[in-house]
């Protein structure tokens, strides 16, 4: 595929993830959705458009007047040879009364006459009569002076290589969000070397925590940092680097994954407090939402020149911390209370926010506040609600991963 194709190709998704994204948070808006699960499958269905969008062709014949005319005028200039031919003068008799059909042409001009590639050649796709190719120009004899090769303008250079520019400015910006993200992860990789496994109280409350859930204390580990967290994070690699995480064959955890705690927030928060958050994480780590969130930055690579698509990851992340901060204290009938107090705990004691700092905003945690008291309240959403948006969602995915292909 050339390049100018492919960037164009490029634009019609952003196009249609903008337009997606547009229609999603405004109906998510107008319903007044309170289904977190909703929410994160309305903002996955963006980020997946971004990708999938216009990928399948989908032809559809159109009958063109228009075309159908300028096929008919070009056809009676080529039989009017002279004033006598009859097929040129009925024909045109056709085209001044507009009675121009297919049955028509094919019942006046003899099919010998004249061949379909000819029509095809010589009409384009709009129904605009394009005239022949012309003869290419002869060779330039000995005799004839010679002016020079033509120079190109910068304006015109521009114009004939605009697909590569775009490319390459594409391809510069995916380079440049690749190099943050590592620049991130190699900076949780210095912080994780001073990292320590849970021990004491902390151990045994984290073990009570898993036993209850039927989690493999080898699948996960708890971590105490001196300023990450409270998040999950993959420190498989951190694990290897850090003489502290280094552990006996038979007690080193099968998996990389591990929740990180502050250590100044552990020591100085409450019992009550760490469960709360323990379980909000715990609950990232059922859900598989630490690979969900990969997958979502990675889907919003090729539009990383978009703020619609930064939008779509936000909200989804946003939704992602609904069901657990739902999980964590939504059985708990003081749980809005036990929220407040975590997230005020967090605040004061964690010193920096490295990981997860898409969940402390002001406006964020005043929305996970609102949406905790609803679902302590016990209201569901209504059955056409929810049905209403989960048909728009189909139609929206359905006619944005179609390309429509009109064909005369």
């Amino acid at each position: 595929m050339p390049l100018h194709d492919f960037m164009m190709l490029i634009g019609v998704k952003t196009a249609i993830l903008t337009v997606a994204a547009a229609l999603v948070w405004g109906a998510l808006s107008l319903f007044r959705c309170r289904n977190p699960q909703l929410h994160r499958l309305a903002w996955g269905t963006v980020l997946v458009l971004g990708i999938l969008a216009a990928g399948f062709p989908l032809s559809i014949n159109v009958e063109n007047a228009e075309c159908r005319v300028q096929n008919a005028e070009f056809l009676a200039d080529e039989l009017a040879h002279d004033e006598t031919s009859n097929p040129s003068l009925t024909l045109r008799a056709a085209i001044d009364e507009n009675v121009i059909t297919d049955d028509v042409i094919e019942n006046i001009v003899p099919h010998e006459t004249i061949t379909p590639v000819a029509l095809v050649e010589n009409v384009a796709f709009d129904g605009r009569a394009v005239s022949p190719k012309p003869p290419l120009p002869a060779a330039r004899s000995a005799s004839e002076p010679y002016l020079g090769e033509a120079t190109v303008t910068w304006r015109e250079t521009l114009h004939l290589h605009w697909g590569a520019i775009l490319f390459a400015v594409w391809i510069a910006g995916i380079i440049a969000v690749l190099m943050f993200r590592v620049i991130q992860h190699a900076r949780l990789l210095r912080h994780l070397k001073t990292a320590t496994p849970a021990s004491g109280e902390f151990a045994e409350q984290w073990a009570q925590l898993l036993a209850e859930r039927n989690i493999n204390p080898a699948s996960v580990s708890l971590l105490v940092t001196e300023k990450l967290g409270p998040a999950l994070a993959k420190v498989g690699l951190a694990r290897r680097a850090s003489r502290n995480l280094r552990r006996s064959r038979r007690d080193r955890p099968t998996s990389s994954m591990a929740i990180l705690v502050p250590q100044v927030l552990w020591e100085e928060a409450s019992p009550s407090v760490r469960e709360g958050i323990l379980r909000h994480e715990l609950t990232h780590y059922r859900n598989g939402d630490w690979y969900v969130s990969m997958l979502a930055r990675l889907l919003v690579l090729a539009h990383w020149f978009n703020p619609f698509a930064w939008l779509a990851v936000r909200k989804l992340d946003e939704a992602t911390e609904w069901i657990c901060d739902a999980a964590a204290f939504g059985d708990d009938e003081e749980g809005e209370l036990r929220f407040a107090e975590s997230m005020i705990a967090v605040h004061q004691a964690t010193p920096m926010f490295l990981l997860n700092r898409h969940s402390f905003g002001s406006g964020k945690l005043t929305r996970r506040v609102h949406f905790l008291q609803n679902f302590l309240s016990k209201k569901k959403e209504p059955i056409m609600k929810r049905l209403f948006l989960g048909a728009t969602l189909a139609l929206l995915l359905t006619a944005g991963l179609f390309r429509p292909q009109f064909v005369p």
